[in-house]
C-alpha cells in the first residue's frame, strides 16, 4: 500500500498542500475549523509528516543535506569551498554530519526526483540550499511537505512558514555602496555587470546599482548594462562582447560579484585596457583571490563564517522544536575592502 502524503491529505480535506504543512507545523494563522478538518483527515489516514514523526519519536539521522543548485565545477571555486567548510564545521560542532548533493538541472524530472528521494527516504533531517532561484519549485514543494530547509539567498514575502529558515546578504545596500563609492570618487559614467535576475541576490543588487544611478543622477547607458550571471566566464564573455562593439567605455564598472569582476578584468586586459588607469572596476563579496589578482580588487566583504554558522544554528533550533523562537530570516552586512582597482577622478 502506497504511503499517503500531504498532497493526498490536502485533496481529501479540500485545502492546499501548503495549508496542510502549516497545520502540521503548528502555524498560527489557520482557522480552528480548517485545522480540525485537516487533523481529522490526517488521523483517519494515518498520516504524519516524515520529519515531524521522526522528531517526535526521537529518530533522527543527525545528518543535514547540503544542496548546490547549478554549480557545475564548484570544487574549483575557493569561495564555495569556504562555504562548504563553514557548513561542515558548524554542523559538526552540533553533532551533525553533512551530505552534499549537486543539483545541476533543477528543471529536469530525474534531478528533482533525486532531491525529493533524499528527503522521503529519511536520509537527512533537514536541507541547506545554496544557489537556487528565488522561487525554486522543488524547494517550495519540500517546504510545503513540512521539511525544514535552510535557504541561502531568498526573499519570499508572505511565505513565513516555520520550517523555512533564510539567510541573506545585504545585497541591495551593498550594491548601493559600491556605486556610491565610485560616485564619491568622481565617476559619473557607470557600467553595471548584472547577475542572474532569477536569484534574489541578482535582482537585489541590480536594484541597488540602478537606485544610486538614479538618486545621484549618474550616467548608465543601456550599452553599459551587461548580463553576466555570477561566473567568471560569463563576466569575461559579457565584457568581451561589449568591447567588440567599439562603444566608448564608462569610467567604471560595478560587478555583481568578484568572480564576474575577474572575468571583466581578463577581458579588458586582453584588449590592452588598463584597470584602473583606463576604467575602474569594483566587485562584491571579497573572494579569496581578490587580493591576489592584478590589480588587487576593491570589493565588499561578507563574513561567510557568521552567515552559515547562524543559518545552521537556526535550522537546528527549528528541528529541536524551538521554531517559534527562531528568526525566520536574517540579513548580513558588508565591509569595504579598498584595494587598487578604482581610480579617483576628483580633480582630474
Amino acid at each position: 500500500m502506497a504511503k499517503i502524503d500531504s498532497v493526498a491529505i490536502a485533496k481529501l480535506a479540500g485545502v492546499s498542500r501548503s495549508t496542510v504543512s502549516k497545520v502540521m507545523n503548528n502555524y498560527a494563522r489557520i482557522s480552528p475549523a480548517t485545522r480540525d478538518r485537516i487533523l481529522k483527515v490526517a488521523k483517519e489516514q494515518g498520516y504524519a509528516p516524515n520529519l515531524s514523526a521522526r522528531i517526535l519519536a526521537g529518530k533522527t539521522t543527525e545528518t543535514l543535506g547540503f544542496f548546490f543548485f547549478g554549480r557545475d565545477g564548484f570544487s574549483r571555486d575557493p569561495l564555495v569551498n569556504l562555504m562548504i567548510a563553514t557548513v561542515i564545521e558548524a554542523a559538526a560542532g552540533a553533532g551533525f554530519h553533512i551530505l552534499t548533493y549537486i543539483v545541476s538541472d533543477a528543471e529536469h524530472a530525474s534531478t528533482t526526483a533525486m532531491v525529493r528521494q533524499v528527503f522521503h527516504q529519511r536520509r537527512i533531517d533537514a536541507g541547506i540550499i545554496l544557489g537556487a532561484k528565488n522561487r525554486e519549485p522543488i524547494v517550495e514543494e519540500l517546504i510545503a511537505d513540512g521539511y525544514v530547509l535552510g535557504v541561502f539567498d531568498q526573499n519570499r514575502p508572505g511565505h513565513g512558514e516555520p520550517n523555512r529558515v533564510v539567510a541573506n546578504l545585504d545585497d541591495e545596500a551593498t550594491a548601493r555602496k559600491a556605486v556610491e563609492y565610485l560616485a564619491d570618487r568622481g565617476h559619473r559614467q557607470i557600467g553595471v555587470l548584472n547577475g542572474d535576475l532569477g536569484r534574489y541576490a541578482g535582482a537585489a543588487k541590480r536594484q541597488g546599482f540602478l537606485g544610486v544611478v538614479k538618486d545621484r543622477q549618474l550616467e548608465c547607458r543601456p550599452q553599459w548594462t551587461l548580463s553576466a550571471d555570477f561566473s567568471e566566464e560569463r563576466g569575461f564573455e559579457a565584457v568581451d562582447k561589449f568591447l567588440d562593439t567599439g562603444y566608448p567605455l564608462p569610467t567604471a564598472f560595478a560587478a555583481v560579484n568578484d568572480q564576474v569582476a575577474f572575468g571583466a578584468l581578463r577581458a579588458l586586459g586582453g584588449r590592452g585596457i588598463r584597470v584602473p588607469e583606463d576604467v575602474s572596476l569594483i566587485g562584491i563579496d571579497d573572494h579569496p583571490l581578490s587580493s591576489f589578482v592584478q590589480p588587487a580588487l576593491t570589493t565588499f566583504a561578507y563574513d561567510f563564517h557568521e552567515v552559515f554558522q547562524d543559518l545552521i544554528q537556526r535550522v537546528l533550533a527549528t528541528l529541536s522544536g524551538e521554531g517559534t523562537n527562531v528568526a525566520r530570516v536574517a540579513s548580513f552586512p558588508s565591509v569595504l575592502k579598498e584595494r587598487g582597482s578604482c581610480r579617483d577622478l576628483r580633480g582630474v
